[in-house]
């Protein structure tokens, strides 16, 4: 039997092939010839000359095979002796190549492993539900290689090649393809365990093997299979409200989804499509509340007219729009009057606005957090909605500082002193000492200019942005939504959107915007279990710079029903910004998901991934190594980590290929968020 290359009825050589596995005395055959299917002519060629002691070149004249050679005195004798040697070679050649051409490649199923049979009824189950002729190339060419054994099967001539003599150079040819111009049997074997495993994953119901597919690799890592998947207590193929689209399987080409309310992180260079595959498409499909940071814009454009059409009222906080077009939202409209609460808060904002110091100007950068603290607090307690805001604060780090005698007139009836002296007396009245110490080591420090200016200019940094605009200063003095409409409100949608160039500089604004919505959404909240979590999409998170309080938020916001998605570019960013909370940062959330990643992301994602030991031989090796995580096999994957779950390799779903009716609803119109100014009158 032909063992179904020849058009036998395939459960007949199933049939065939099972009972002859499991015959110790039998054995399986095919015919050598079918090296010539696998090794180019010339290479078997210059080979058997190779065999024959010949490594010169040849030329091939009718059934003779000439090695030109030069001789400058040539006699009869040299002659017919060169004649002769030619003639010798080229029968024996002939003789080699009869002999393959005669004989049969057997293996004794006494040498075979009960791990080989169960591979190789696998391989046979994917020649036999796979009908293609590239099917039937491949299951010949695995018989040869399970045949050749790495050059330990037989070759058996027939007929009158059995007393050949040339049956040892045979065998040495046979060898000689073995590791050069064919795989080692190790490699072949592993190679073709995991095709069997893959080809398993795809279509279990009709795979026939005699051993569980996910045992075919033995121990050690793999990627998360259909079964795995099945069984996970993280991941689902079942989409539901609260589900977050993750991509899809690779082998069972099924959609992933992400159902908890613990938070992701996604790591992708510029053009790896993390916004299409994973943010646009769940902004277009995820029907809860959400809080967008937009860094280019396409995010409210693509995404919001679906949105606000199908799921909630959608805002644009935009201060840098030349227009004008933006909702509005002032930090201090979220500010307590009651002292005790107001002087916590302030402290928040404060913190926000500055970040956490850091380099050289760790000292000047707490300082003139300190300052913005007290000068914020006396305008949560003292001022009116008019002036209620973040400009105000920009004008108080504005006061003069120039004063010879903080007791003299000339000091007493400024602004700067008329300030000192009422965040004094509130902080007497308040009982928070901190507000009057704050009045007097400002007033102390006015002995020494350099030194208050140089607190101060460092606190300007931070503000002004605040009261350099029209549109900025509108755009802050109000609030068209609060934060806790993304809780009652099912559906609404938050989107700070800002140009790239102007990230870094209204970073402190941001930082206020997101901390105070986290606030004022877990403040003594407990979610629902039938409550749709409230979803950050945070792309570009790390030019926001270090939020300290953003390892707290991924525990604290579960339980409160707050889930946040981190994007950025690179690991490095992150390090940039967080230093050694960094590596802590992505371990606290639950998922992780990495695109073309860079060497830092490497060094991360490889010891996650672990190794594989083989199934057939005590070789051990990465899952993946680090040239393909880097190169092309991994390009276009998302490789999905989460503690305690086997890693995953998913394609993207692109919004733009599933879902571009819905980007095509335009989005919401945005009021102006002042007046144009009415053109002057011309004079008569």
């Amino acid at each position: 039997m032909m063992l179904g290359i020849q058009g036998e009825n395939l459960a007949d050589v199933e049939r065939y092939l099972t009972a002859t596995l499991n015959d110790p005395t039998a054995n399986l055959s095919i015919p050598a010839q079918w090296f010539f299917n696998v090794i180019p002519e010339r290479v078997f060629h210059d080979n058997a000359l190779k065999a024959l002691g010949h490594g010169g070149p040849t030329v091939k004249v009718g059934r003779v095979i000439l090695a030109p050679t030069i001789n400058l005195n040539p006699t009869p004798w040299s002659i017919l002796t060169s004649w002769g040697s030619n003639i010798k070679r080229s029968s024996d050649h002939r003789q080699l190549t009869n002999i393959f051409k005669n004989a049969d490649l057997v293996r004794d199923c006494l040498t075979i492993s009960d791990k080989e049979k169960s591979l190789f009824m696998a391989q046979f189950a994917m020649y036999r539900d796979t009908a293609a002729q590239a099917s039937v190339d491949k299951w010949a060419r695995f018989l040869l290689l399970f045949m050749l054994h790495g050059g330990n099967g037989r070759l058996e001539p027939r007929r009158k090649y059995q007393a050949s003599p040339h049956i040892p150079l045979a065998l040495q040819l046979m060898k000689s393809f073995v590791g050069s111009y064919l795989p080692t049997y190790d490699d072949f074997i592993v190679q073709a365990a995991q095709e069997a495993v893959t080809f398993a994953n795809r279509t279990p119901a009709g795979f026939l093997n005699p051993m569980p597919a996910a045992k075919v690799l033995g121990t050690g890592a793999h990627w998360l299979n259909a079964q795995d998947l099945a069984s996970s207590a993280v991941y689902t193929t079942t989409p539901s409200r609260n589900a977050l689209i993750l991509g899809t399987h690779k082998d069972t080409g099924q959609t992933v989804y992400y159902p908890h309310n613990e938070s992701l992180i996604t790591i992708g260079g510029s053009g790896t499509g993390k916004s299409q595959a994973q943010v646009i498409t769940n902004l277009l499909n995820y029907p809860g509340s959400a809080f967008i940071l937009d860094v280019k814009g396409e995010l409210w454009d693509k995404t919001a007219g679906y949105r606000q059409k199908h799921f909630g009222p959608c805002y644009r906080f935009s201060p840098t729009n030349t227009a004008g077009l933006t909702h509005s939202y002032n930090p201090f409209d979220f500010i307590s009057t009651n002292p005790s609460q107001a002087a916590s808060q302030c402290t928040v904002l404060a913190h926000q606005l500055v970040g956490e110091p850091q380099g050289d100007n760790k000292y000047w950068q707490s300082r003139a957090r300190d300052f913005i603290w007290a000068f914020s607090l006396v305008i949560a307690l003292k001022h009116s909605p008019e002036t209620r805001n973040l400009s105000y604060l920009a004008r108080y780090l504005a006061l003069a500082t120039t004063f010879d005698d903080i007791t003299d007139k000339k000091y007493l009836d400024s602004e700067t002193g008329k300030v000192m002296k009422a965040m004094r007396e509130l902080g007497h009245k308040t009982g928070i000492t901190d507000l009057a110490n704050a009045a007097t080591a400002f007033e102390n420090a006015l002995t020494d200019n350099a030194r208050i200016e140089s607190i101060l200019d460092t606190a300007r940094q931070f503000t002004a942005a605040f009261a350099r605009s029209k549109i900025v200063t509108a755009a802050i003095s109000s609030s068209s939504w609060k934060p806790k409409d993304l809780r009652y409100r099912t559906g609404t949608s938050i989107y700070v959107s800002l140009r790239p160039g102007d990230l870094q500089p209204f970073a402190p604004i941001i930082r206020i915007l997101f901390q105070q919505h986290a606030d004022q959404l877990i403040d003594g909240y407990a979610a629902r279990p039938d409550q749709l979590p409230i979803t950050f999409f945070l792309d570009e998170l790390p030019q926001l710079g270090n939020m300290a309080s953003l390892t707290d938020l991924l525990d604290l916001g579960r339980s409160a029903g707050l889930r946040l998605w981190l994007f950025g570019q690179y690991f490095g960013q992150f390090k940039k910004a967080y230093r050694d909370l960094a590596r802590g940062l992505i371990g606290g959330c639950r998922v992780s998901c990495w695109m073309k990643p860079d060497d830092d992301a490497v060094d991360l994602i490889k010891p996650a991934l672990g190794a594989t030991h083989s199934y057939f031989s005590d070789k051990r090796q990465p899952l993946a190594s680090e040239d393909q995580l880097r190169g092309r096999e991994f390009r276009d994957d998302i490789i999905i980590l989460s503690p305690g779950e086997t890693p995953m390799r998913l394609s993207k779903i692109m919004a733009y290929d599933v879902m571009p009716d819905r980007m095509t609803i335009p989005a919401p119109s945005v009021p102006a968020v002042i007046k144009p100014q009415q053109p002057a009158a011309a004079r008569p």
